[in-house]
């Protein structure tokens, strides 16, 4: 099929909420070959390679920030001085003769 008919990326990201950065996110071992191929299955115009790279580059940059803030965290915290979580109570309800 020509790529002329397909639907531009901007138009399907607004149409379905696609965000690549969050596809990107959840799907970490991708290339922009899959991305190209998902694209022209579902009838829209892949995004640009530099459009790409450039999201996945972030994406691994904050991944690796939050992966060292993470491991600082936990390193500080300990299991015991966590406080624990009150129940919320509940009532009865009250029965229709009553």
């Amino acid at each position: 099929m020509n790529e002329k008919n397909f639907i531009s990326y901007k138009l399907f990201c607004q149409r379905k909420k696609f965000n690549l950065e969050r596809y990107i996110m959840t799907n970490s071992g991708i290339d922009y070959n899959h991305i190209r191929n998902l694209f022209i299955e579902r009838k829209v115009i892949p995004p640009p390679e530099e459009l790409f790279l450039k999201i996945k580059n972030n994406v691994l940059l904050q991944e690796k920030a939050a992966g060292e803030v993470l491991s600082i965290v936990e390193d500080n915290v300990s299991v015991v001085s966590l406080p624990k979580k009150a129940r919320k109570s509940t009532r009865k309800r009250k029965k229709k003769n009553e």
